[in-house]
């Protein structure tokens, strides 16, 4: 651990880090929309390809053809899959084959992000613990629903030692923090049906 030092503002220190920090979070979204963007135009072209070598590629045999012709990908049926990735959300008995799909599956049922965003917030939420400096958990979880575990696992990647008593409070806070923004979220969502239905 680096050593206090008296004579630093850690405050002003800590706030421009956040700031510089928001802003590279900002491009990195930005970056993965676009990403995100021509994976679905590359999986366009695949399956154009796919139908059409179904449909006409076989019909052609000249060495020409055989010598461009892309191996086929064998898919495992899904009792091949040994699935050891268990989704770690409280009542959801999910389970995957990879750690990709797993995180997928957070990211679009849980709203829980991305990893990477994932860990940056519970590392935040753990750092800010042990500097004691104040945590907005509402405003951090606006958009990452943190799975259970998450402030341990970054405890333990940053190596800052919290009392098993201090880990279990921010867990029940994040959990708390969540449920609300669950409830208000569904909230809004039964009035948006309800003005709907009244149109």
């Amino acid at each position: 651990m680096p050593v206090y030092d008296p004579n630093k503002n850690y405050n002003d220190a800590y706030w421009s880090l956040f700031c510089q920090n928001e802003s590279i979070l900002a491009k990195i979204e930005d970056i993965s929309l676009s990403r995100d963007s021509y994976l679905k135009k590359i999986l366009r072209i695949e399956e154009q390809y796919e139908h059409w070598h179904n449909n006409i590629g076989d019909n052609d045999d000249s060495d020409e053809y055989q010598k461009n012709l892309r191996k086929k990908h064998e898919r495992r049926y899904a009792a091949e899959i040994a699935r050891e990735y268990n989704c770690p959300y409280h009542g959801c008995e999910k389970m995957y084959g990879s750690e990709g799909s797993m995180n997928l599956h957070i990211k679009l049922k849980h709203k829980g992000g991305n990893k990477t965003d994932r860990e940056k917030t519970a590392k935040h939420i753990v750092f800010c613990q042990s500097a004691n400096l104040p945590i907005c958990m509402a405003q951090l979880l606006v958009k990452i629903n943190l799975p259970p575990g998450s402030i341990r696992e970054a405890s333990e990647q940053l190596q800052i030692n919290l009392s098993e008593k201090t880990l279990d409070q921010l867990e029940a806070e994040v959990l708390k923090t969540n449920e609300a923004a669950r409830l208000k979220q569904k909230k809004n969502e039964l009035m948006k049906t309800q003005k709907y239905r009244q149109a």
